[in-house]
């Protein structure tokens, strides 16, 4: 609830301030070579929401938009695994705010991203620390909870799943 909560207030501030949009990090987010120079030239343009980080994606296979040399991004055919960071433009925030309330369902995804004109970067922008190094504010409480989970209740994803894999 927490963490759905904390998304929405982010979207509710991009709202109430005005803003274009804004790159939203997860507390533990270690930023990768190519970051820099993907926010400078403005890469996230043309998608209201840009995935800067991700576990293995589905991709649609001819949607690849060269942004800097070495530097993708995919059109993703489901809802992403292990985002810690991403790009939202004002009109992504104010869909996914109108998704996500009232509260049900995963906290960054209350809908389905590929209709919000989703985008995926490859390689990956934003890292994640590995498991247990202490940097994670949330990870100490997740993993019980993880564990109490009753098989077969995993998170609900979204949108068709075929399609070519980005692996890492």
């Amino acid at each position: 609830i927490a963490c759905a909560l904390s998304h929405q207030r982010i979207y509710a501030l991009i709202a109430e301030r005005g803003l274009p949009g804004a790159v939203v990090l997860e507390d533990d987010a270690v930023p990768r070579p190519g970051l820099a120079a993907f926010l400078a030239a403005r890469g996230w343009r043309g998608a209201d929401l840009t995935l800067l980080s991700h576990g293995t994606m589905r991709v649609l296979r001819w949607s690849r938009r060269e942004i800097l040399p070495g530097i993708a991004t995919w059109e993703p055919l489901a809802g992403p695994h292990l985002t810690v960071g991403y790009a939202v433009s004002a009109r992504g925030a104010a869909a996914l705010r109108r998704a996500g309330q009232p509260l049900r369902g995963l906290a960054d995804w209350p809908c389905d991203i590929t209709r919000l004109g989703a985008r995926v970067v490859h390689p990956r922008l934003v890292g994640h620390p590995p498991r247990g190094d202490g940097s994670s504010l949330i990870e100490p409480s997740r993993g019980p909870l993880l564990t109490a989970r009753p098989p077969g209740q995993g998170p609900r994803r979204y949108g068709d799943l075929r399609g070519p894999r980005l692996r890492w």
